[in-house]
């Protein structure tokens, strides 16, 4: 990988750390050195494994997905493999296993019901 795509990866990790921790209210950092000793991508957001893709093409969306799915299974701590990308002149979006989601969505629920 050339400089100029580390360059740009490592600014989009930053732009989405600033989202989030912004969005969340909470202190959201590039994990440093994931690169070289595997794992995701940002540190802060308790129970997923958030790995982040900016490419120009369109990515392989299984592929990045399973590699955060990896980090998930090699630390054994149960967090949701997450996908968070972007594509030139696109916006960004954020792609996980349907069984995790419907995770999201029961809880959301039960949350929500009234008691």
């Amino acid at each position: 990988m050339g400089k100029k795509s580390r360059d740009k990866g490592a600014s989009y990790e930053r732009e989405i750390a600033k989202l989030l921790s912004a969005e969340l209210h909470l202190q959201i950092e590039r994990r440093l050195g994931q690169a070289r000793d595997g794992g995701d991508d940002l540190t802060g957001v308790p129970g997923f494994a958030i790995e982040l893709k900016r490419r120009a093409k369109s990515p392989s969306v299984l592929t990045f997905l399973r590699q955060a799915q990896r980090t998930v299974v090699d630390d054994a701590s149960g967090r949701m493999p997450v996908l968070i990308m972007r594509g030139d002149n696109a916006p960004n979006t954020v792609t996980m296993f349907l069984i995790d989601w419907l995770e999201l969505v029961k809880a959301y629920l039960k949350y929500e019901s009234p008691s």
